[in-house]
């Protein structure tokens, strides 16, 4: 495995606007438990996420898309079509199901390299690297 300063080039993920996404979260999160959605405005992701056209195609022949966080973990939607995000107060939190829509909805027009986004610390956040981009660089257009 490489150093940080020879990994490849040329996936680029779209960042996610983290601040309206999390005021949609805080909603779905106060639906789901019954509570107000002001006990959770302080709540925010907790993850430094970006999010890319993945290779495979579902069951209707669309393209999907995962969500890549800055350690390399990877999240896909399920068979309903949602993903997991991780959502809390940064000492403590809790995963809420967004649908992968909605997600895709929040990303901007920044973007980030695959190897700028996942942090250089060792042999597993390297070896992410490796898996995702692997996976991702035969793409020529990430939409």
């Amino acid at each position: 495995m490489g150093q940080f300063s020879e990994r490849p080039r040329g996936v680029l993920l779209h960042r996610l606007d983290t601040t309206a996404l999390a005021e949609r979260m805080q909603a779905i999160f106060a639906l789901q438990v019954g509570a107000d959605v002001s006990e959770f405005a302080n709540y925010r992701i907790n993850s430094n996420f970006g999010i890319v056209h993945d290779t495979e195609v579902d069951i209707w022949g669309d393209r999907q898309f995962i969500l890549i966080c800055s350690e390399g973990v990877s999240r896909k939607p399920d068979e309903r079509g949602f993903i997991p995000v991780d959502f809390g107060t940064g000492m403590g939190g809790t995963y809420v199901e967004v649908a992968a829509d909605v997600l895709w909805a929040a990303r901007t027009e920044e973007t980030v390299d695959l190897a700028d986004h996942v942090r250089a610390f060792g042999d597993r956040l390297e070896s992410n690297f490796w898996l995702h981009y692997k996976r991702l660089s035969a793409q020529a257009v990430n939409a």
